[in-house]
């Protein structure tokens, strides 16, 4: 027994010793015969084949080198071209290359040496390309095997059962539907007996998809494709039939079936894919990069039934249709980002390619879509037909909380955005681009719907506006969006809006689209801070204007209170034009400042930082101290509203530039202002007062007078005052001159001697109150006219009497800058404005006197110079004496420059 048992090993060992030998020695006989067969007949071989091979093949081939080995694929012999190409098989003078490759090896059986008749079973080719091509005469490049049948005696006998692609590049290119594939076979084998009338056909490999333009968008662009088909393949009708077949595209897998037909008289595919259970995901990833832009911001969830056929012609000019049948049960779309997805969604749709004329059309179909957004729910159905410039049809219902709407699809443009929608739409329209909504969309279409709303709040981004509590009724028809009765509040302020909104959808989702308006607003209280309100600093708001380059339109105000800081009004209406950052001011009325307002004008931010304004203002019965008060003194502090009373009535014409913080430029005021002032009071004016220190009259603190009227101008940052008359019950006076916006003053003024007379004695004597002096009628003899100068700046003044050439100068520069402001309103608001009122011939003779260094006075009701009365002293001193004895003046020197 243990004899038995210990002669097992050594039967096993010499059982693989022989095994080994056995082995061995085969490979060596194999070499050696090899070695035998590659010298001594390896160029036989190469002369039998290249003879053949140039006297079947309608391409001439060329090689580097061409070789014969036993060894590569043994027990197979292989004839092995190295760097091959060929040229076009047409009979064009110029030809491309049809194959180039690496290698390519012919195979046979090294029996058929000994027959000396060779039957290629298997090709191998190796690391290069073949470009196949289908001309616009539906001509080709590829048929490089002649069509005369095998020859008697030929030795080569091609009976292929094996073809084996390894790193060849594959492009098909048909420039006669301009269809295109290029396809990198990275490692594939068809198997067969190819020869047979009729056999099975075995493909199984792997390809990358380079481009596949079956359409006009390219499909599984760089995707890797795993092939497992299997074909009942017929000869004779040129007839392949799928019995198996499995593709692997990335994470997806579909089967295949149908039949595909190529002969010489026909080429028809009728092919189909299919997949119960897809994920939805991974067939977005697939998707062409122009489609996958449409959901890159959203995660999904489910699985899509996908059934796809290619029916008809292909390698002509045909293009064979297209369809895919879709539906969703139950998937999911989530925002990236954020928490909020849209649920439960369900559809059915078809998706179809069909060629018309020399064009594709593409058609996607959802019959029916269902989905819930949180609470809200969504139905409806679309129908897009086209990628380029499609035409979409679409109806759907939604009723939905508008901030799950906005965290869903997070417009770019859009801040904030609540409240509840109830929407019915339906849309009918071609966009004139790819993939956005234009003005021109939206005009060319036709739209009908409803739009519910309730509790909205709305912001734009870069706004400062806030649209809150919002209700109202939308209807689509259309061009055009009716808000009827829609109620609310803006930053604060409550309104009612009626009106119609053109391009709002576009507006409100899209960047660069224009909104129109026609509409009616009206506000119970307006303040319009709260619409410039920019910010806050130091706990103090600062205001900017912000004026949307994207909103054009026509729009009707009224409201019952509007305030501004100070200002107050009420019963304001107005109608206004805005288009491209400039605001038409067509018509405003308001009771303000105690009086009535109406006006015109145009705010114009279309030319960069700088605001162009202008305006025509026509007010009645106003309140000055009130005007001054509301309106802030008009930033400055030299008369201020304790200082005046009157009622003001007049016009005034103006233009300056702004910046968006409200601060106006000085030196761009451009203004004239005709105005009439009944009832006034002048209190505590430092200009009157030091007047009245000057002539030693001492009551110029309250002044009173019944009217004044006067044309006054801005112009180069200065205030220009035309000679005027204020009389009053302190003093009567004239006054012409400037005021700069610095402050420095060049005013004259004109003060009968008879008036400082008057107000002397009657200070003096109490009786003359209740009898009266009276004044000399100047027509019976006049009086004497004191010529002053106020010079200087308002904290530091100079009044002095001899102005004779400043008067001259201040009268020039005023006549100059009537006509100059007269052209200069013309240049710049395109219409002729009256000029202010000229001199008259006496004052300009009067002027030319007092620049030469005269005094000019009235003097027994006649103008007379300083040298006339000096005259009249010598001839007349007896009616002098008898003055200064009838009055006793209190008269200083001139007094002192300071």
């Amino acid at each position: 027994m243990e004899n038995n048992e210990s002669k097992k090993p050594t039967v096993l060992l010499k059982t693989l010793k022989w095994f080994f030998l056995s082995v061995l020695s085969l490979i060596v006989l194999a070499s050696a015969t090899g070695f035998i067969i590659v010298n001594y007949y390896g160029d036989t071989i190469k002369n039998v084949f290249i003879h053949e091979l140039n006297t079947q093949l309608r391409s001439e081939i060329y090689a580097k080198d061409i070789s014969f080995t036993v060894f590569e694929h043994f027990p197979y012999a292989s004839l092995k071209f190295s760097g091959i190409s060929a040229k076009d098989a047409t009979d064009l003078k110029q030809k491309d290359t049809l194959l180039k490759a690496e290698s390519l090896l012919l195979n046979f059986n090294v029996l058929d040496l000994y027959k000396q008749n060779y039957k290629i079973t298997r090709i191998d080719i190796r690391k290069g390309f073949l470009h196949l091509k289908i001309y616009q005469d539906l001509s080709d490049n590829f048929h490089f095997w002649k069509d005369t049948p095998r020859q008697a005696g030929s030795k080569i006998d091609f009976r292929l059962e094996n073809v084996s692609l390894v790193n060849m590049r594959i492009i098909y290119d048909n420039h006669a539907n301009k269809q295109n594939l290029n396809i990198l076979a990275r490692e594939v084998a068809l198997k067969g007996r190819f020869r047979d009338q009729s056999y099975q056909l075995r493909v199984n490999g792997i390809v990358v998809v380079k481009e596949f333009l079956l359409t006009d968008e390219s499909l599984a662009k760089g995707k890797e494709v795993k092939l497992d088909l299997e074909m009942a393949a017929d000869n004779e009708r040129g007839l392949y039939t799928f019995q198996k077949g499995n593709l692997e595209l990335g994470k997806l897998s579909f089967k295949t079936q149908g039949t595909i037909l190529a002969n010489d008289k026909d080429k028809q595919l009728d092919f189909s894919l299919l997949s119960k259970e897809t994920d939805l995901q991974s067939l977005i990833l697939e998707l062409p990069a122009s489609w996958q832009k449409y959901f890159e911001n959203y995660d999904f969830k489910g699985d899509i039934a996908f059934h796809m056929t290619l029916k008809g012609a292909f390698m002509g000019k045909g293009i064979p249709r297209i369809q895919a049948d879709f539906s969703l049960a139950n998937a999911s779309a989530k925002r990236k980002k954020e928490e909020i997805s849209l649920e439960g969604i369900k559809l059915q749709g078809i998706y179809i390619y069909e060629q018309k004329g020399d064009s594709g059309l593409n058609l996607i179909d959802l019959k029916s879509f269902n989905a819930r957004l949180k609470g809200g729910e969504i139905t409806g159905s679309a129908r897009i037909e086209g990628f380029v410039k499609p035409l979409i049809h679409t109806k759907f219902k939604a009723s939905v909380e508008l901030a799950d709407l906005h965290q869903f699809l997070y417009p770019e443009n859009i801040e904030k955005l609540t409240g509840k929608v109830d929407l019915q739409l339906q849309f009918a329209g071609r966009l004139k681009s790819n993939n956005t909504f234009s003005v021109s969309d939206f005009l060319d279409s036709e739209v009908a719907g409803i739009l519910k709303c309730s509790g909205t709040e709305f912001k734009l981004k870069g706004q400062n506006t806030t649209l809150e509590k919002t209700s109202g009724t939308f209807t689509f028809n259309n061009n055009d969006v009716r808000a009827e009765d829609m109620k609310g509040s803006v930053s604060g302020n409550t309104f009612t809006l009626n009106g119609m909104f053109s391009n709002l959808l576009p507006y409100i989702f899209n960047k660069n689209q224009v909104l129109g308006i026609q509409a009616e607003l009206s506000f119970s209280t307006l303040d319009l801070a709260t619409l410039f309100e920019h910010g806050k600093s130091n706990d103090k708001s600062s205001l900017a204007l912000a004026f949307p380059d994207m909103i054009q339109g026509d729009l009707s105000i009224s409201a019952s209170h509007l305030s501004f800081a100070r200002f107050k009004a009420l019963n304001v209406k107005t109608t206004i034009r805005y288009s491209a950052q400039r605001l038409f001011v067509r018509t405003l009325s308001m009771n303000a400042l105690a009086g009535q307002i109406s006006a015109s004008g145009s705010v114009d931010a279309s030319q960069g930082k700088s605001i162009s304004c202008y305006g025509k203002l026509n007010f009645t019965n106003i309140d000055i101290m009130r005007t001054f008060y509301e309106m802030g003194n008009f930033g400055q502090d030299y008369i201020i509203h304790d200082n005046l009373k009157g009622t003001g009535t007049g016009n005034t014409e103006f233009s300056f530039l702004m910046g968006p913080d409200f601060h106006i430029n000085p030196a761009s005021i451009l203004a004239t202002t005709s105005l009439a002032v009944s009832n006034g009071e002048l209190n505590n004016y430092k200009t009157i007062q030091g007047l009245g220190k000057f002539i030693r009259v001492d009551d110029l603190s309250h002044v009173r007078f019944s009217s004044l009227q006067n044309d006054i101008v801005i112009r180069d940052s200065k205030i220009i005052i035309p000679q005027m008359n204020v009389s009053s019950d302190a003093l009567n006076f004239k006054i012409s001159g400037t005021h700069s916006f610095n402050n420095e003053l060049n005013y004259k003024f004109q003060v009968k001697l008879s008036d400082i007379l008057w107000k002397k004695a009657r200070a003096a004597k109490k009786e003359n109150d209740e009898f009266g002096i009276m004044e000399t009628d100047p027509k019976s003899g006049g009086g004497t006219t004191l010529f002053i100068s106020l010079t200087g700046t308002v904290e530091k003044p100079l009044f002095k009497y001899d102005i004779g050439s400043v008067s001259k100068k201040v009268k020039t520069n005023l006549s100059a800058e009537k006509q100059n402001l007269g052209s200069a309103l013309k240049a710049e608001f395109g219409k002729n404005r009256a000029g202010l009122d000229s001199l008259t011939l006496i004052e300009r003779e009067d002027l030319k006197k007092q620049e030469n260094g005269k005094f000019l006075f009235e003097w027994e009701g006649k103008r007379v110079d300083s040298s006339s009365v000096k005259s009249r002293k010598a001839e007349s001193p007896t009616k002098k004496t008898a003055e200064k004895a009838q009055f006793k003046v209190d008269w200083d020197e001139e007094p002192a420059k300071k």
